[in-house]
């Protein structure tokens, strides 16, 4: 194995010092959420690719992101001079970010890889601060950029390469979730279908928050080519999204190929238009499938005629070539009615709800719960502005609410100790919290 200890390597070969030598790195990709990972100066780049496979790509990838199963290559990079390092310290917009990647896609081709066996202390002008652009997978390409951050001196016991441990893991430590008032009911039962969506049908990305201006909350299916939920504005509470997602899976319960749009009762003006048009393209593309002979846009092969083909409405052409089963649901009145429980949410987990209505918001991905405020970054879901976040593996709709309330109770703690804090140091009459005497 590559991970085994015999690349463990210490800085001193007499093992006269009980201490290590250990580079830094962080993976950089579109969407955020990479890693970071310590290794050591005398293994190799194919160490390290085969730690980020591991603990990265594959998941980010959904499964086609192991080292032996596509090519990859790190961008050789070496003249400082050129182009890309010039402008690696800027801040790019979403648009500049594309057009760069666009230029690189045709460029990286003519690129040689850096070599994959030799030690990364070798490579000297990769510095602290320098990023090396990385290029997996010929076809289906997926680039990312490595980030030398920090080198270390860590203890020798240490294995690696390893992943570095981060705020999320350090407050796992000593973590506890919220534990309901007693005689409280579980979640789970409140909301069964939800729950089922939510971690027993594949999810790969959970946020039940309004996390932007264009999104009332999703729940990405696990391929990440499909949402089993989105929710194109808020709802008028917590408990009403709840309420929505668990009805719009129990009318809709099949597991595979379907993508369910949720709308509040009360939608804005946009919300109504998107409603209305959405509907219509969906109704537009079924009503040819029901009545129009769909050996008449295939050739005698059973191709697509393309000629025939592009007779068709773009909406239709799309949906050809996308197919994707799509199920609309709004919420309604009589569905809140019916919905009875002695207990309402904001009663079970009453800082989730008052979240949910004071513009902060709860996500989980990837083993880790967060609390975020404000708009994500312009990459749904990926937080701008993360409040607290722990490492904790979740396997259901109340697991997950347990974890995001303490959270958020954490939160109102640290705003609580800040205003005192402030309030001290501000009050003329008080000297170090004392009264003033004089």
């Amino acid at each position: 194995s590559l991970f085994s200890p015999f690349f463990r390597q210490s800085t001193n070969q007499n093992n006269q010092s009980t201490m290590q030598e250990s580079y830094q790195y962080q993976v950089n990709c579109r969407g955020g959420d990479g890693i970071v990972f310590e290794i050591s100066p005398d293994q190799t780049l194919l160490h390290m690719m085969s730690l980020i496979c591991e603990e990265w790509l594959q998941d980010y990838r959904n499964g086609d992101g192991a080292v032996y199963e596509h090519l990859w290559k790190f961008m050789n990079y070496e003249d400082e001079n050129n182009e890309y390092h010039a402008a690696a310290d800027q801040q790019w917009t979403q648009e500049q970010e594309m057009a760069l990647e666009n230029y690189m896609m045709t460029r990286n081709e003519f690129l040689d890889s850096l070599p994959i066996n030799v030690p990364l202390k070798q490579f000297q002008w990769w510095d602290i601060g320098t990023s090396v652009p990385v290029q997996y997978d010929y076809g289906s390409t997926t680039y990312f950029e490595v980030h030398l951050v920090a080198k270390e001196r860590i203890a020798e016991d240490i294995a690696l390469p390893r992943i570095a441990p981060d705020e999320a893991d350090k407050l796992a430590e000593k973590f506890v979730p919220f534990a309901p008032k007693e005689g409280s009911p579980n979640v789970n039962d409140l909301f069964p279908h939800a729950d089922r969506m939510m971690f027993q049908m594949g999810s790969k990305w959970l946020c039940p928050y309004p996390c932007s201006p264009t999104s009332g909350g999703f729940v990405e299916g696990k391929g990440g080519d499909s949402d089993l939920i989105f929710i194109p504005e808020p709802f008028e509470s917590l408990q009403h999204a709840l309420i929505g997602m668990n009805r719009a899976v129990e009318e809709c319960p099949d597991e595979t190929g379907y993508s369910r749009s949720v709308f509040a009762i009360e939608l804005s003006e946009r919300g109504e238009r998107y409603y209305t048009r959405s509907g219509e393209l969906v109704q537009e593309y079924l009503d040819f499938v029901q009545n129009v002979d769909q050996r008449s846009i295939r050739t005698t092969t059973g191709a697509m005629d393309m000629r025939a083909v592009g007779q068709l409405s773009e909406n239709i052409q799309y949906r050809l070539f996308s197919p994707q089963t799509e199920f609309f649901f709004r919420l309604t009145r009589e569905d809140v009615e019916k919905f009875e429980t002695p207990t309402a949410v904001d009663e079970i987990f009453p800082l989730c709800a008052k979240a949910y209505e004071d513009g902060l918001w709860a996500s989980y991905h990837r083993g880790k719960v967060k609390i975020s405020k404000g708009s994500d970054s312009g990459e749904r879901g990926v937080p701008s502005t993360i409040l607290a976040q722990v490492a904790h593996e979740c396997h259901s709709l109340h697991e997950f609410f347990c974890v995001a309330e303490a959270l958020f109770q954490m939160e109102q703690n640290n705003n609580v100790f800040s205003a005192l804090k402030k309030t001290v140091e501000l009050d003329p009459h008080l000297i170090n919290g004392k009264p003033n005497t004089n």
